[in-house]
């Protein structure tokens, strides 16, 4: 059976709002990042260390 693959208005529309969103969520979640990390002198060496726990377990799992 062929099926035919074709890029219509509304599915380009869907895609576009849902990267606009995806990095609306994504810069939303920097600044409460940097807000709990600290800012300046005050940064806390031990949420870092989790966060980077964080990012790379992520990575882990997406690349195994």
């Amino acid at each position: 059976m062929a099926v035919e693959k074709t890029m219509t208005p509304p599915l380009t529309v869907s895609i576009f709002l849902f990267c606009l969103m995806l990095a609306h969520t994504t810069i939303a979640g920097m600044k409460a990042t940097l807000e709990w990390v600290g800012h300046g002198d005050k940064t806390d060496p031990a949420r870092l260390t989790f966060i980077w726990g964080v990012i790379v377990f992520v990575a882990g799992l997406i690349v195994h």
